[in-house]
Formats: C-alpha cells, structure tokens, sequence
C-alpha cells in the first residue's frame, strides 16, 4: 500500500460511506476501505490525533425523501 501522508506536506481526507463500510480517499485517490463494525448510522464523531494541523473540517450529506420528511436540510455544514 502507498503511504500518501508526508510530514509537514498538507492532504485532504474523505470518508464516504457507504452500505457495506467507509471508503477511504486521500488527495482524491483511493486509500482504503473500512468493513462497518457497528451500524454506520451509530458513527456520530471524529477523533484526530497526533502532531498535526486540522484546518478544516466539513460534512456532506446526500438526503433521501425520508430524511426530507424528517426535517433535515440539504446545505452542508462547514467547520473551521
């Protein structure tokens, strides 16, 4: 496996999830896949440790009719 990450070199990480796990990308290409050991519905933080610099943090949410009904909203949220 290549090792994308280099000290002091800035990346971008993206967790998407699917039905059957997370598939990891780094720098728009493919990392890894994570198999869920829970329901991924249950997932409800990050944790980021180690000596480096977090400058962004943002969530994206594709919402299905049920999640309309349920009052969710389509614009993402954005953490800084």
């Amino acid at each position: 496996m290549h090792m994308p990450f280099q000290m002091g070199i800035p990346f971008e990480i993206r967790f998407l999830v699917q039905s059957s796990g997370f598939q990891v990308m780094v720098n728009g290409d493919f990392f890894i896949n994570y198999i869920h050991r829970v329901p991924f519905h249950w997932v409800d933080n990050i944790s980021v440790t180690g000596p480096m610099r977090l400058t962004h943090i943002s969530f994206q949410v594709r919402l299905s009719k049920w999640h309309l009904s349920q009052g969710w909203v389509r614009e993402p949220v954005y953490y800084a």
